[in-house]
C-alpha cells in the first residue's frame, strides 16, 4: 500500500506523521516520500512499515515495472 492511501484511510496528515518521534523528519519529506519524488532512507522505511503494522512495505516505494511486450504469438511452421 502506498503512503499517501495509508495516511488517507487513517485520516492523519503528512504533517502530522512527520512530527512522530519514529519519523521526526519535515513535513516536506514526508510529503515527497508520499508523492513518490523521494525515497526513504532504508531506516525511515523500516519505521514507516513498523508504523503502518506493514500495510506499507519497503518495496511500495518503488517503481512497478510496466508489463513488458508480449512476443507475438508464431505462426504456422514453414510461413
Amino acid at each position: 500500500m502506498k503512503l499517501s492511501t495509508w495516511l488517507s484511510t487513517r485520516g492523519e496528515t503528512q504533517t502530522e506523521f512527520a512530527a512522530r518521534p519514529e519519523i521526526a523528519v519535515h513535513p516536506i519529506t514526508v510529503n515527497k516520500w508520499a508523492t513518490g519524488r523521494q525515497m526513504p532512507r532504508p531506516a525511515s522505511m523500516a519505521a514507516i512499515q513498523r508504523l503502518s503494522g506493514g500495510a506499507v512495505q519497503p518495496s511500495d516505494f518503488y517503481p512497478t515495472p510496466a508489463p513488458s511486450a508480449a512476443a507475438p504469438p508464431a505462426g504456422p511452421p514453414g510461413s
